[in-house]
Protein backbone atom coordinates (compact mmCIF):
# COMPACT_ATOMS: atom_id res chain seq x y z
CA UNK A 1 0.00 0.00 0.00
CA UNK A 2 1.41 3.68 -1.12
CA UNK A 3 0.27 6.88 0.45
CA UNK A 4 -0.13 9.49 -1.96
CA UNK A 5 -1.04 13.35 -1.18
CA UNK A 6 -3.18 15.33 -3.41
CA UNK A 7 -2.04 18.29 -3.92
CA UNK A 8 -5.45 19.95 -5.12
CA UNK A 9 -7.48 18.44 -1.79
CA UNK A 10 -4.38 17.75 0.55
CA UNK A 11 -5.62 15.30 1.56
CA UNK A 12 -3.77 11.49 1.66
CA UNK A 13 -4.97 8.89 -0.29
CA UNK A 14 -3.38 5.39 -0.54
CA UNK A 15 -3.55 3.21 -3.34
CA UNK A 16 -4.77 -0.40 -3.94
CA UNK A 17 -1.74 -2.75 -4.81
CA UNK A 18 -2.58 -4.55 -8.23
CA UNK A 19 -4.97 -2.28 -9.32
CA UNK A 20 -2.41 0.78 -11.17
CA UNK A 21 -2.80 0.30 -15.08
CA UNK A 22 0.22 -0.39 -17.35
CA UNK A 23 1.43 2.80 -18.11
CA UNK A 24 1.14 3.92 -14.22
CA UNK A 25 -1.79 6.69 -15.53
CA UNK A 26 -4.70 5.11 -13.53
CA UNK A 27 -4.70 3.15 -9.86
CA UNK A 28 -7.94 2.38 -7.56
CA UNK A 29 -7.33 4.62 -3.92
CA UNK A 30 -9.20 5.15 -1.57
CA UNK A 31 -9.78 8.37 0.60
CA UNK A 32 -11.77 9.48 3.48
CA UNK A 33 -15.30 10.23 2.71
CA UNK A 34 -15.50 13.29 4.75
CA UNK A 35 -12.14 14.38 3.32
CA UNK A 36 -10.94 14.93 6.56
CA UNK A 37 -10.92 12.23 8.85
CA UNK A 38 -8.01 9.69 8.27
CA UNK A 39 -9.67 6.75 9.20
CA UNK A 40 -9.19 4.16 6.54
CA UNK A 41 -12.16 1.93 7.69
CA UNK A 42 -14.78 4.92 6.40
CA UNK A 43 -12.84 4.92 2.93
CA UNK A 44 -14.20 6.13 -0.43
CA UNK A 45 -12.67 4.05 -3.33
CA UNK A 46 -11.79 6.04 -6.34
CA UNK A 47 -9.72 6.36 -9.44
CA UNK A 48 -7.26 8.13 -9.25
CA UNK A 49 -5.38 9.62 -12.00
CA UNK A 50 -1.18 9.53 -11.18
CA UNK A 51 -0.27 12.00 -13.78
CA UNK A 52 -2.27 14.71 -12.30
CA UNK A 53 -2.98 13.36 -8.85
CA UNK A 54 -6.81 14.05 -9.18
CA UNK A 55 -9.42 11.79 -7.80
CA UNK A 56 -11.60 11.52 -11.22
CA UNK A 57 -14.96 9.22 -10.05
CA UNK A 58 -15.81 7.60 -7.01
CA UNK A 59 -16.59 3.92 -7.53
CA UNK A 60 -20.42 3.35 -6.89
CA UNK A 61 -21.09 0.13 -4.18
CA UNK A 62 -17.00 0.03 -3.50
CA UNK A 63 -16.12 0.38 0.15
CA UNK A 64 -12.97 -1.56 0.11
CA UNK A 65 -9.77 -0.91 2.60
CA UNK A 66 -6.42 -1.90 3.22
CA UNK A 67 -6.76 -5.22 5.06
CA UNK A 68 -10.28 -5.94 5.15
CA UNK A 69 -11.24 -9.12 6.00
CA UNK A 70 -11.84 -11.80 3.37
CA UNK A 71 -11.23 -8.74 0.79
CA UNK A 72 -8.92 -7.34 -1.32
CA UNK A 73 -9.11 -4.92 -4.33
CA UNK A 74 -8.17 -5.87 -8.29
CA UNK A 75 -8.10 -4.00 -11.71
CA UNK A 76 -7.61 -5.45 -15.26
CA UNK A 77 -6.90 -2.89 -17.78
CA UNK A 78 -7.33 -2.98 -21.97
CA UNK A 79 -4.53 -2.63 -23.80
CA UNK A 80 -5.21 1.59 -24.61
CA UNK A 81 -6.43 1.73 -21.08
CA UNK A 82 -10.15 3.17 -22.70
CA UNK A 83 -11.42 0.37 -20.25
CA UNK A 84 -10.77 -1.32 -17.42
CA UNK A 85 -12.62 -4.00 -14.54
CA UNK A 86 -12.25 -2.95 -10.81
CA UNK A 87 -13.01 -6.29 -8.88
CA UNK A 88 -13.44 -5.81 -4.49
CA UNK A 89 -13.45 -9.59 -3.66
CA UNK A 90 -15.49 -11.12 -0.67
CA UNK A 91 -15.21 -14.29 1.28
CA UNK A 92 -16.85 -16.49 -1.51
CA UNK A 93 -17.90 -14.01 -4.45
CA UNK A 94 -17.00 -10.25 -5.01
CA UNK A 95 -18.66 -7.60 -3.05
CA UNK A 96 -18.56 -5.11 -6.08
CA UNK A 97 -17.46 -5.80 -10.14
CA UNK A 98 -17.51 -2.58 -12.66
CA UNK A 99 -16.28 -1.62 -15.97
CA UNK A 100 -14.64 2.04 -15.88
CA UNK A 101 -13.93 4.09 -18.98
CA UNK A 102 -11.63 5.80 -17.26
CA UNK A 103 -10.64 9.08 -19.81
CA UNK A 104 -14.80 9.77 -19.80
CA UNK A 105 -15.04 9.21 -15.90
CA UNK A 106 -17.50 6.48 -16.72
CA UNK A 107 -18.78 3.39 -14.48
CA UNK A 108 -20.75 0.16 -15.23
CA UNK A 109 -21.64 -2.29 -12.55
CA UNK A 110 -21.39 -5.55 -13.92
CA UNK A 111 -21.51 -7.82 -10.65
CA UNK A 112 -25.64 -8.55 -11.22
CA UNK A 113 -25.27 -9.25 -14.98
CA UNK A 114 -22.27 -11.39 -14.53
CA UNK A 115 -23.71 -13.81 -12.25
CA UNK A 116 -26.89 -13.98 -13.70
CA UNK A 117 -25.14 -14.95 -16.65
CA UNK A 118 -23.23 -17.41 -15.17
CA UNK A 119 -26.31 -18.95 -12.83
CA UNK A 120 -27.92 -19.34 -16.69
CA UNK A 121 -24.52 -20.98 -18.34
CA UNK A 122 -24.70 -23.35 -15.23
CA UNK A 123 -28.37 -24.34 -15.48
CA UNK A 124 -29.01 -27.64 -15.61
CA UNK A 125 -24.97 -28.38 -14.76
CA UNK A 126 -25.28 -28.93 -10.84
CA UNK A 127 -27.45 -29.93 -7.99
CA UNK A 128 -27.57 -26.94 -6.20
CA UNK A 129 -28.12 -24.26 -8.51
CA UNK A 130 -30.00 -22.00 -5.75
CA UNK A 131 -26.58 -21.90 -3.59
CA UNK A 132 -24.16 -21.73 -5.89
CA UNK A 133 -22.26 -18.52 -5.55
CA UNK A 134 -20.04 -17.30 -8.34
CA UNK A 135 -16.24 -15.59 -7.88
CA UNK A 136 -14.18 -13.79 -10.07
CA UNK A 137 -10.56 -15.26 -10.38
CA UNK A 138 -9.50 -13.17 -12.89
CA UNK A 139 -10.21 -10.79 -16.20
CA UNK A 140 -8.31 -9.54 -19.19
CA UNK A 141 -8.74 -7.66 -22.13
CA UNK A 142 -8.84 -8.74 -25.96
CA UNK A 143 -9.34 -5.08 -27.71
CA UNK A 144 -12.72 -4.25 -26.61
CA UNK A 145 -13.58 -7.61 -25.22
CA UNK A 146 -13.10 -8.22 -21.40
CA UNK A 147 -13.15 -11.77 -20.46
CA UNK A 148 -13.48 -12.80 -17.17
CA UNK A 149 -12.80 -16.30 -15.23
CA UNK A 150 -15.43 -17.12 -12.78
CA UNK A 151 -15.42 -20.21 -10.08
CA UNK A 152 -18.99 -21.40 -9.22
CA UNK A 153 -19.33 -23.03 -5.48
CA UNK A 154 -21.22 -23.83 -2.97
CA UNK A 155 -20.18 -22.05 0.33
CA UNK A 156 -19.00 -24.84 3.04
CA UNK A 157 -19.73 -28.13 0.79
CA UNK A 158 -17.02 -30.03 -0.42
CA UNK A 159 -19.47 -33.24 -2.05
CA UNK A 160 -20.94 -30.40 -4.89
CA UNK A 161 -18.04 -29.69 -7.45
CA UNK A 162 -16.87 -26.45 -8.33
CA UNK A 163 -17.60 -25.37 -11.75
CA UNK A 164 -15.02 -22.97 -14.07
CA UNK A 165 -16.15 -20.89 -16.92
CA UNK A 166 -15.08 -17.95 -18.86
CA UNK A 167 -17.53 -15.07 -19.70
CA UNK A 168 -16.98 -12.63 -22.55
CA UNK A 169 -18.69 -9.63 -23.02
CA UNK A 170 -17.94 -7.06 -25.71
CA UNK A 171 -17.65 -3.23 -24.48
CA UNK A 172 -18.19 -0.32 -26.27
CA UNK A 173 -19.30 3.37 -24.89
CA UNK A 174 -22.78 5.11 -26.54
CA UNK A 175 -23.38 8.50 -25.52
CA UNK A 176 -21.82 9.13 -22.72
CA UNK A 177 -22.38 5.37 -20.92
CA UNK A 178 -20.58 1.98 -21.29
CA UNK A 179 -22.80 -0.47 -23.07
CA UNK A 180 -22.09 -4.27 -22.45
CA UNK A 181 -22.63 -6.67 -25.16
CA UNK A 182 -24.56 -10.47 -24.88
CA UNK A 183 -22.25 -12.51 -22.34
CA UNK A 184 -20.39 -15.58 -24.53
CA UNK A 185 -19.97 -18.35 -22.14
CA UNK A 186 -17.67 -21.16 -22.07
CA UNK A 187 -17.13 -23.84 -19.93
CA UNK A 188 -13.30 -23.58 -18.51
CA UNK A 189 -11.35 -26.81 -16.29
CA UNK A 190 -9.63 -25.96 -13.14
CA UNK A 191 -6.24 -26.24 -15.35
CA UNK A 192 -7.29 -23.66 -17.66
CA UNK A 193 -9.18 -20.98 -15.73
CA UNK A 194 -6.72 -17.93 -15.30
CA UNK A 195 -5.99 -15.54 -11.78
CA UNK A 196 -5.53 -12.15 -11.35
CA UNK A 197 -1.93 -11.28 -12.45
Amino acid sequence: MMTVTLVAFQLKAGMFANTTSPSKTWVVAYKPKDGKSPDEYEAADSLMNLKSHKLVMTLKDFDGFPGQNHGGMNAAWSTKEDFGVVVQSGRWEPRAAAVIAPSQSLQLNILKAMVKDAARFEKGKTDKPDKMVYDIQGARFSGQTLSISVIGQVPKDEDTPAVYLSISYSLKVDKSKIILGAAICKALAESTAWTWK
